[in-house]
Order: C-alpha cells, then structure tokens, then sequence
C-alpha cells in the first residue's frame, strides 16, 4: 500500500468507521471454490471503501481489453495473471482499491497482456511459496509511466484487500509442480492447465518502476503469513520477492528455489536473529541487507515458446517501452527506485535501479503525500 492523498482520505474515512471495518469478513478468511466463483467475492459487503468495482466469475467471454476481472490465475511462466490499474496513465496509489486482472491467457477473463510488454522474467518454484519477478512495460499494465508503484494484498487496513474483493487462485501447489515438471508440460505442447485450482489466502504483489513481482505462498505453510508478509510496502520487490534481478532483464528462466527468510526478519552479525518493522511515516533506516536465495534445475527460454500469442511487435504508445518478440528492451531501462522496485543504489538510467540492487544500509524517507519514497545512501 502506498500513500498519496486519496489513501490518507480513505484511512481517515476508515477511522470514522471503525465499528463498521470491524464487523466485517475478513477478504483473507472468505473461500470460494474455483469451479463456482462468486459474482463478486465482498460486493456491497466491501466497507467504507466499497462496493467492489469488478467481478470474480471471470473465464473467457468476459476477456476484453476493458475487463473488470478481480480473479487472479497464477498457475505458470505461462498462465498467469497479475494486477494493475483500470484506466490508462493512473497510478497504484489511487487506484489500488479498483485493480483488475492482466493475464497471460483469455481464459482468464482479464485483459490481455500486450504483445511484447514483458522485457524479461523469472518464476520460481520455492518450497512454500511460487513467485514471478518480471520487467515491464507498465503502461500496457495500465499504470503512468512514471509511476513508482506500490504494494497489493488480500488484507489492506479493513482487512477487505486490495483491490476489494481481489482473489487469487493457482494450481502449483496441488499438483506438485517443479521446474522439471513445468519444462515437461510446456515441451509436450500444453501451456494452459485449468484443474484443482486452489484459493491462496497469502500473496502479495509490487508494480511500478517497470517491474513487477508476486509472491504466493501455500496454504499448508504455517509461517504463510510471515512469508508473505504485506506489512513492508515501502521497501519493494527486492525485500519483499527476493531474486537475482540483475540477471533478470532480457531472460526468461523458470527454477527451482529455497524459501527466502521472511521479510523483516535478519541476523546480525552477533548472531543474534532480530524482527524490524517498518514504520508508516517519517525517516527510517532499513538495517539489513536480504540475503540471495540459492537456485537450481534452472530452464532458460525464448519468449515464444511462453507468450505465443504475445509475441508479435506491439505498438508502441507515449511512455511505452518498444520491446522485440523476445521480450528484450531496447529503449530505457528503469529510472529511480520507488515503492515496487524498492531502494536503490544508484539514480540514473540503470535497469537495477528499477529493482532495488541492494548495496548497503539506506534511508527512507516517506512521503505519504506523494504517495513515494525518496532514499538516500549513507
């Protein structure tokens, strides 16, 4: 969640109405089967913030370009789906109650992903959790192109999500998927699987900076919370999804993964483990570095082979990246860290920038007014 001045007016409007947000169900607890979801899953049931501006039935006939699908499908590199904004040229911060599905497939019944929007991704098979780190255009996503972006989850300060009513669903999980298996399936000629789908109650995903990641954790995972904690929304991709984005951008890979150590939580060098929280306004300092995930059974691939459909040469509009049919980007490549990408090292026009390459202990300040975050290197 990131503050402008349309999330200050809502969190004041949710302070007049306690009693309200505290009677209702919470976004996380509700559970819909995947072969009867609801036509919207809070509806005028959303609180304060409501209702719900989408819907959660979505298959193919309500694919469109201008679809209102709430409903994500994260099953694969190559049958996912991942949030951004309704209208053209708006950002996270304004819109983060009302984002709508972007999927890989019209079976999804979101809106397309445009061909040629994904510069470079990775998805990665963890132990208890599945994650895409991809670079982006992420004005075919919807949002400004300056914008730096922010955090969505299923929990919000009403416990109501974000977007309302946002509910996602994947298959990895129940039927044990791995690189070897993905890489199996996708050799055979299958890129869509749609059975025993599950409802994930624990995901967070960051989008801006021309980067998004999300992260779904298992539902048998006790420490799910924790894993996929969405109380660091200030601190981006690189905290919150830990990867190799420096070797991201350009490739497209699928692996397997160790579980990274929860956000928020490190050892000092004392060997002592500490928990950091991070605060909600003012300056504060990150106090330790994420510590890189170790990666194996690694399967680099062509765009083609993933994204058929998007793979011809897009259009390229005002504040749009022009990539090729292999996903590269050959024009800019990132500008400074914000709320997805999280801190960075440097300013300029280096595509690490956009993901928060981590060299060091930083400040933060927050600018709840802007709805962005500054930082500054020591």
């Amino acid at each position: 969640m990131t503050f402008s001045m349309r999330s200050l007016i809502a969190l004041g409007i949710l302070a007049g109405n306690a009693a309200l947000v505290e009677s209702l169900t919470p976004l996380a607890s509700k559970s819909f089967p995947f072969t009867a979801l609801p036509t919207q899953a809070s509806g005028n049931d959303a609180g304060p913030r409501g209702p719900q501006s989408g819907f959660n039935n979505c298959n193919n006939s309500t694919a469109s370009d201008t679809s209102m699908c709430q409903t994500l499908v994260f099953n694969s590199m190559t049958d996912f789906c991942v949030w951004g904004t309704p209208k053209p040229d708006e950002t996270i911060a304004d819109t983060e109650a009302a984002e709508v599905a972007y999927c890989t497939s019209s079976q999804r019944g979101g809106r397309p992903i445009r061909p040629g929007s994904i510069f470079g991704a990775q998805w990665l098979y963890a132990k208890d959790y599945i994650q895409l780190s991809a670079f982006i255009d992420q004005a075919a996503f919807g949002l400004a192109p300056d914008d730096q972006g922010g955090e969505l989850d299923p929990h919000g300060a009403d416990q109501q999500g974000n977007p309302l009513g946002g509910i996602a669903f994947s298959n990895s999980f129940t039927k044990g998927f791995n690189a070897a298996k993905f890489n199996e399936q996708l050799t055979s000629g299958v890129l869509i699987t749609s059975d025993q789908e599950e409802q994930l109650q624990e995901w967070v995903e960051f989008i801006g900076n021309g980067l998004v990641c999300v992260k779904m954790c298992t539902n048998t995972d006790p420490d799910r919370g924790l894993l996929c904690n969405h109380i660091y929304d200030e601190i981006g991709c690189a905290y919150n999804a830990v990867a190799d984005y420096s070797q991201i951008n350009g490739t497209f890979t699928v692996c397997d993964s160790d579980d990274m150590a929860f956000p928020g939580i490190f050892t000092q060098s004392d060997g002592v483990v500490t928990t950091w929280t991070q605060p909600f306004s003012g300056t504060f300092s990150v106090p330790y570095v994420p510590t890189q995930v170790a990666s194996s059974n690694c399967f680099t691939y062509e765009s083609t082979q993933l994204f058929p459909n998007l793979a011809a040469t897009p259009t390229t509009t005002a504040g749009s990246h022009p990539a090729t049919a292999t996903g590269e980007n050959p024009g800019s490549t990132g500008s400074n860290a914000g709320s997805a990408g999280g801190p960075a090292p440097t300013s300029g026009p280096d595509s690490s920038a956009a993901v928060g390459v981590i060299a060091g202990p930083f400040t933060v300040i927050v600018g709840a007014m802007l709805g962005a975050f500054i930082t500054i290197f020591a």
